[in-house]
């Protein structure tokens, strides 16, 4: 290998030189010249790094590499020229030293290599996802940079004795692009003034071609695929030396054809599924390439550009290699794709500009242009959670509004509600957030009604995008329904246990109930035009009770309830007798139905009923066991289990307070003796029973076996008036006809029979055959 040996102080001497001139030393020369030309379009790539410089790492940095051989020992220099935009970054080396700044300068000797790089310089602005650590990212966004580099060589020429001589040393070569074992012929054109040239030698990576010496004529066999520097060294007559150097690359031979190309969302099996032209936000961009006849190795390079002009928001590179690496001489099809998808960081930037777009491919050297179209895409969306509602309810909206998948700066919206096709209310425009999202709360107002309501009235509420025209115009309209709130007292009833009586005390007809005991009143209501699916407005229903004794009133509210399809609202309370003025009315506040359509039709609204409330007399009873084997073992304890039943259903039933209720049993079992008929047996029990009634004072219950002798089949209670015998009547005749009555419970009959039997001797009956408990249930309407 061929080694130039650097004159001591060399460096040092050409930095000082062009600052010095001082008679005897000569002046240095100078060469110059392109290193590389850089084109690099529109961009942005990412440096990540920590805060002190260190664990720097790049992403999508476009970075050109250039070589530069020294012809001359001496000092070389790089420097940028700019043709187009800002001037770029720029680092250089010897090859296995670390990248440097070049304006230092290189100090080299002839044949040295120097590694340059470049990559475009921008603008950047730093972000920092996690502020816990010193991490973080630099992003730069640059514009387009054309230019080349510029290197200056500084040598000085030390052969004294040269007497003026020109020589400049020179070779052609061809051709151009050997292939591995192609002859290249070697030419020198070198050239001399003042004298003549002496010597030439040839050198191959470093190493002296001594087969050639002297020649200016040779073929080289060019081995295997690679870069080769080839050096010519000439001297002349006068002693001068000059060098000339170039580099041959040598290359398989290299051609492909471009079979078919096409954009497209996605590839299945190497081929497009589908091809598109144009594409809406979500969709994935892909351009796909199939080549065909390929020999060589290929290098595709593919960049995006925007409707904008010369504004190119990503490239890529794609190496074919060699079909040689696999044992082939060709690639009958070879496939190439490059794509822009969601997630992806250029994805906002490819679907900001609708319009035409372009793929440029650059295939090695040759160029190719392709069009796809993005279509403008404003998205608005809006939701309500339903599309019934009734006079009070809130509706809310939840809608949002891009373009391209990204907010509109400044946009808002108009809302108009319709009522029935006609403009109702203009609320105010309504702002959309940063994210694209807006929000809309519109609180339906007691309506104007010119008749009461059949149904739901059609409402729709219509949302228009408040924005640029260049956005286009997508308003959003949502159907609704909307059911009035007239809602009427049909009915009232007051209820304690049943429906209390009416029963004329001396001055009215009027609902009695008991003194003590809880009671209450359903108002029943009527939602005209009411159908399922709407909510039950939460009104207020109001209910007064005014003690005409006292002038004293006590008002509550409650809200109505919807059970098995009826509307009604429960008031329960417990009075001490007196005569009270009930009343009650619905939204007297006029919060859902208006007050002047309340004032036109206040009987429809209101309701009130006079009610007394009577001290009731104590209830007694007993309980008598006729031939029931009270001291056998097992029956008393069954007894007293059965008995306590039939008691709570009085304690449940009848409308007397609990704590004037009472109840007995009998300590001793009565036996009588059975008779040849029922009839006989009823009767002669009726006569014993009342007359303890009578003395005792107590309701009494006869319970008896279940026999043939008391009972017909089906039977389990019986009462009827007791047939006065000349033994009672002067006891029976001053007695009230209800406490004649005698009652007979057959043992083990249902819990409510003893209060069915005993609500005939209080009055409960109508005509035979016809029980008032089958009208009245002995539960009646229960208030809840």
């Amino acid at each position: 290998m061929r080694k130039n040996l650097k004159a001591p102080g060399l460096l040092i001497l050409l930095c000082l030189l062009p600052l010095i001139t001082v008679n005897g030393y000569q002046t240095p020369e100078e060469i110059t010249g392109n290193a590389g030309s850089y084109a690099f379009s529109s961009g942005q790539y990412t440096v990540q790094m920590y805060s002190d410089g260190s664990g720097e790492s790049w992403s999508d940095r476009p970075v050109a590499y250039y070589t530069y051989v020294a012809e001359r020992d001496g000092v070389v220099y790089f420097s940028r020229v700019v043709g187009e935009g800002e001037r770029p970054f720029i680092l250089g080396r010897l090859p296995g030293s670390e990248w440097g700044e070049v304006s230092d300068g290189f100090e080299v000797n002839r044949g040295d290599v120097i590694e340059l790089k470049i990559w475009p310089y921008g603008p950047y602005v730093t972000r920092d996802e996690n502020p816990n650590d010193d991490y973080y990212e630099l992003i730069y966004t640059y514009a387009k940079q054309i230019g080349y580099i510029k290197y200056t060589l500084l040598y000085y020429d030390d052969d004294s004795s040269g007497g003026g001589s020109e020589l400049i040393a020179d070779f052609d070569y061809s051709p151009i692009s050997p292939g591995p074992g192609d002859q290249v012929e070697i030419t020198s054109t070198s050239t001399v003034e003042g004298a003549e040239i002496v010597s030439m030698s040839w050198y191959v990576n470093g190493e002296q071609v001594l087969a050639h010496e002297g020649e200016g004529y040779w073929v080289w066999t060019a081995p295997s695929i690679g870069t080769y520097t080839v050096e010519l060294e000439v001297t002349d007559s006068t002693r001068k030396t000059d060098f000339h150097i170039e580099e041959i690359t040598v290359e398989e031979e290299s051609s492909y054809t471009i079979i078919d190309q096409a954009f497209t969302k996605s590839i299945q099996d190497n081929e497009p599924v589908g091809r598109e032209n144009s594409f809406r936000y979500g969709d994935e961009v892909i351009f796909w390439m199939k080549l065909g006849n390929v020999k060589g190795s290929h290098r595709v390079y593919v960049e995006w550009e925007t409707p904008r002009p010369n504004e190119i928001i990503g490239n890529e590179y794609i190496d074919i290699p060699s079909p040689t690496t696999q044992g082939e001489t060709e690639w009958t099809e070879y496939t190439v794709s490059a794509s822009i998808k969601p997630g992806d960081n250029r994805y906002e930037l490819l679907f900001r500009d609708p319009g035409d777009w372009k793929t440029k491919v650059l295939i090695d050297s040759d160029a190719y242009e392709y069009s796809f179209q993005i279509e403008s895409n404003i998205v608005h969306e809006a939701t309500v959670e339903k599309t019934k509602y009734t006079t009070g309810e809130t509706i809310t909206v939840e809608g949002t509004l891009v373009f391209n998948g990204a907010a509109i700066e400044g946009a808002s919206i108009r809302p108009i509600i319709y009522r029935k096709g006609d403009v109702y209310d203009e609320p105010p425009e309504i702002s959309v957030g940063t994210d694209g999202r807006y929000s809309f709360n519109y609180k339906i107002q007691p309506l104007d009604l010119e008749s009461i309501p059949t149904g739901p009235e059609d409402w729709s509420l219509r949302l228009s995008p408040l924005i640029d025209s260049q956005y286009g115009q997508q308003d959003k309209e949502i159907m609704l329904e909307v059911l009035p709130v007239w809602m009427t007292i049909k009915d009232a009833k007051i209820v304690q246990i049943i429906e209390a009586p009416v029963i004329n005390d001396g001055f009215f007809n009027v609902p009695h109930i008991a003194a003590n005991r809880e009671a209450g009143v359903r108002v029943l209501l009527e939602w005209h035009g009411y159908e399922e699916g709407f909510m039950l407005p939460e009104l207020d229903v109001y209910f007064s009770q005014e003690n005409r004794d006292t002038g004293s009133t006590y008002t509550t509210t409650e809200k109505p309830a919807i059970v098995d399809g009826n509307i009604y609202a429960d008031f329960i309370f417990t009075l001490p007798s007196g005569l009270y003025m009930f009343s009650s009315e619905i939204d007297r506040d006029g919060f859902y139905i208006k007050q002047e359509t309340r004032e036109a039709n206040i009987d429809a609204f209101s309701w009130e009923q006079i009610c007394r409330s009577k001290i009731m007399e104590p209830l007694k009873l007993k309980f008598m066991l006729i031939n029931v084997n009270w001291e056998k073992p097992g029956i008393q304890s069954d007894e007293l289990r059965w008995i306590e039943e039939q008691k709570q259903v009085f304690k449940d039933t009848y409308p007397v307070p609990l704590e004037d209720m009472y109840f007995e049993v009998a300590k001793d079992t009565r036996t009588f003796p059975d008779l040849e008929t029922i009839g006989l047996n009823r009767f002669t029990l009726g006569k014993a029973l009342a007359v303890v009634s009578y003395y005792e004072g107590s309701k009494i219950i006869g319970v008896t076996p279940d026999s043939q002798n008391y009972w017909k089949p089906k039977e389990s209670g019986y009462s009827e008036y007791y047939m006065r015998s000349p033994i009672l009547t002067k006891y029976i005749d001053t007695v009230s006809p209800y406490n004649s009555r005698m009652v007979l419970v057959k043992y083990g009959a249902q819990p409510g029979v003893s209060a069915h039997e005993i609500g005939h001797t209080l009055g409960l009956y109508q005509y035979y055959g016809e029980e008032q408990y089958q009208l009245h249930p002995p539960y009646g309407e229960q208030c809840y």
